[in-house]
């Protein structure tokens, strides 16, 4: 053994690749070695294949590599200490106690080994590299915090990331399951990139997205983290069936980023909103739960216009949809303006129900508001400072204090809206609402009088499902009622 150690260093030296067998547990410590492993390891008593040096690939030609029991905490089978410098190709072949520790940068697909631990921060350094998981563990807990640089990004602090790319694209990452870093999965300037079926749990934050355009982020499940579930900045993206619950900060906040697409995830229990919008437009936020967050359900903030908010369930939050400016702060915290106000956001053919404070809240912001059922709220919709809405066709009922709330705000218009508590609302060419909440009619896209189906509703309907904005049962079932009237 030691023999093949000393001609190791000296063929390397000399420049050429290194080739060394080993048999039993060992110390791989020749920079730019090749080890090969020859045959099983079986019931090692301590730490069995030791990597302390850069550039070492190990072979374990698919041999085995056994410990004595999962009760010998700090005893792995593959231990790799090195520093944020050190370039490491992950082993091939899996062990019953696999420890990776420190840093390991990854330039071809990987598999890691089912159900194992990695005390280790990943970086993908190529274009179209997949990195599956399957289901082993990356641990952050007692790695040490470094400082990461990407472009013109730096991070503010040291910090742990259990995945991270900058400037690669295509790549996928699934299969994993993270906890215990500052950031779960970070992709910096990486475009056309996959982040699927991860579980992430006990970071500071989830999954970020910063500076990339056309990643996916699918099928992940996002909760505990201290700060945010998903974060996306400056990232055009498609954010879709992901659970995402019990954060203490964001469900997902979106920043700076037009264009995105947010559908069919279960956003629950977060501390602040369940989906946050910033300075971010032409947005579609469609067929999501939207449940008990402490805060609002959807927020649009700092001049967020012309996102679309359609069929989607937001039940049980503070407030349910805000649409709010945000003040400009001077020396010593003086208020000296605010942001411009939203506007051409579309809020469509939602269920907002059982909210604390409001269904909708509307803070100098223009909207069009259409084909929602508002319920069960403290108050329906209250509109402060809001111009030149159109609020159509909703049924705003059984809300506790009122249906509508007006605050200075003028030139607003609707009509067909059901409502029973207008204060001060009214729709065009009536006092209040067209229908008071005593006559709902019972079949989608039916207005009063009920049972009464005309051509005029049945191609509104049509319009609505041709947007994705009603369901082709409903329309078929509408169109048997107005041939049959």
């Amino acid at each position: 053994m030691y023999l093949g150690l000393v001609v190791g260093v000296i063929l390397y030296l000399s420049g050429f690749t290194v080739a060394i067998d080993i048999s039993e547990c060992s110390t791989l410590d020749v920079e730019g070695a090749r080890y090969v492993l020859t045959s099983d390891i079986i019931d090692a008593s301590e730490t069995c294949i030791r990597i302390t040096s850069n550039d070492i690939t190990l072979d374990c030609q698919g041999h085995s590599i056994d410990g004595l029991g999962s009760d010998l905490i700090y005893v792995y089978g593959i231990k790799i200490d090195m520093d944020s410098s050190t370039t490491t190709t992950i082993p091939t072949g899996c062990t019953n106690n696999t420890a990776i520790t420190g840093f390991y940068t990854m330039t071809s697909n990987t598999t890691l080994c089912s159900g194992e631990v990695y005390n280790a921060q990943i970086t993908v350094g190529a274009d179209n590299v997949t990195l599956d998981c399957n289901n082993a563990l990356l641990n952050g807990s007692g790695l040490i915090p470094v400082n990461y640089t990407c472009d013109v990004w730096s991070s503010t602090e040291p910090i742990t990331l259990g995945v991270y790319t900058c400037n690669h694209s295509g790549i996928v990452i699934k299969n994993c399951r993270i906890a215990g870093y500052t950031g779960g999965i970070e992709l910096i300037y990486s475009s056309s990139s996959l982040i699927s079926n991860n579980t992430l749990w006990n970071n500071n934050g989830g999954i970020s997205l910063l500076g990339s355009i056309g990643d996916e982020v699918s099928g992940n499940e996002v909760h505990s983290n201290t700060d945010f579930g998903i974060f996306i900045i400056s990232s055009p993206s498609i954010v879709e069936h992901n659970h995402v619950y019990s954060n203490d900060g964001y469900g997902i906040s979106i920043t700076f980023t037009d264009n995105s697409t947010v559908i069919n995830n279960t956003v629950s229990d977060n501390e602040l909103a369940g989906i946050s919008l910033v300075l971010s437009s032409q947005n579609q936020i469609a067929n999501n739960s939207i449940l008990n967050n402490m805060d609002d359900g959807i927020e649009l903030l700092w001049t967020s216009n012309s996102n679309n908010i359609s069929r989607n369930l937001i039940k049980g939050n503070n407030i349910g949809i805000c649409l709010n400016y945000t003040e400009i702060l001077g020396f010593d915290d003086e208020v000296i303006g605010h942001t411009d106000p939203n506007e051409n956001n579309s809020i469509v053919d939602n269920d907002i129900l059982d909210n604390t404070l409001y269904g909708i809240y509307s803070a100098e912001s223009k909207s069009t508001i259409l084909g929602n059922k508002i319920n069960f709220n403290n108050l329906g919709i209250f509109f402060d400072n809001s111009n030149s809405s159109v609020v159509s066709e909703n049924e705003v009922c059984s809300n506790t204090v009122l249906d509508f709330s007006l605050y200075q705000s003028y030139g607003n218009s609707g009509y067909a809206n059901n409502c029973s508590n207008p204060d001060g609302w009214n729709d065009n060419g009536v006092t209040g609402c067209t229908y008071s909440c005593s006559e709902l009619c019972d079949l989608p896209g039916d207005s009063p009088p009920c049972g009464v189906v005309t051509l005029s509703e049945v191609v509104d309907f049509i319009n609505l499902w041709s947007l994705g904005q009603a369901d082709l049962e409903d329309v078929v079932n509408l169109i048997n009622a107005w041939a049959g009237s």
